[in-house]
């Protein structure tokens, strides 16, 4: 997912177009009004369906240029993982710390649950790899369908607030973005245990440069290159649940 400067079901995928009545055609049986029509030995999929079955084809052209359809997925030069390449802020930022702490760490209905959640707020312009005419937000139906993974409920893809934890720690790191090309203010810390071991936890009040004191380092810059893949292009935010190395 290239741009994530920051996190996602709808109602079913009829949408309410209900064909008129056709003197004359006799409905599929058991396929319901806006399914397809029969008209003699020819089957014609109606414009809802053809529309659905469109959406469906986008989603997974966008899955395969993103991941390759692999749920794992990591992308090596950033933070963002799973099917949709969703970067770890983004991730939590859209609820998807209650199901893991990153996406590839979830399962692939979970990772559509928070997909569709992106699509409310962002757009499907999120993706880098969203193919031209991919509508948003996703229809979790047409997720469903491209995925092969059912999905929650409207209710449950519905935006959710970042955990407080992550929000709190996102609103104090804002207060200290430095201007470009500046070295990231310090924030006075409070004395806590050495980390001896090779990585690292992040918790909520944590900053890079209190890591890096703690873990016996002259300052945040050399552990700011070693994780940068993880922490991505700003020093100054870093999220619970990231974990550093800190050698």
């Amino acid at each position: 997912m290239g741009k994530h400067n920051a996190p996602q079901y709808r109602a079913g995928r009829l949408r309410g177009r209900h064909a008129a009545p056709v003197s004359g055609v006799a409905r599929a049986a058991g396929l319901g009004a806006a399914a397809m029509l029969v008209t003699g030995a020819v089957i014609t999929p109606t414009p809802a369906l053809a529309d659905d079955a469109d959406q469906v084809a986008k989603l997974k052209q966008l899955a395969q240029c993103e991941s390759g359809g692999n749920a794992t997925a990591k992308n090596p030069s950033s933070s963002a993982s799973g099917y949709w390449q969703i970067i770890d802020g983004t991730w939590l930022a859209n609820g998807g710390g209650e199901f893991a702490p990153t996406a590839r760490q979830a399962t692939l209905a979970e990772q559509n649950t928070v997909a569709i959640r992106i699509s409310q707020t962002q757009g499907a312009s999120a993706w880098t790899c969203a193919p031209a005419g991919l509508r948003s937000p996703f229809d979790p139906d047409d997720v469903a369908a491209a995925t092969g993974v059912g999905g929650a409920s409207a209710a449950e893809t519905t935006k959710v607030d970042p955990v407080p934890a992550v929000r709190e720690h996102a609103e104090r790191a804002a207060a200290v973005v430095p201007r470009v090309g500046q070295a990231p203010r310090e924030v006075a810390q409070v004395p806590l245990a050495p980390i001896t071991a090779d990585t690292y936890t992040v918790v909520p009040g944590d900053t890079l440069s209190g890591i890096a004191l703690r873990a016996g380092h002259d300052g945040w810059s050399h552990l700011y290159e070693v994780n940068r893949n993880q922490v991505g292009d700003d020093p100054n935010l870093i999220l619970p649940g990231q974990v550093l190395d800190v050698r």
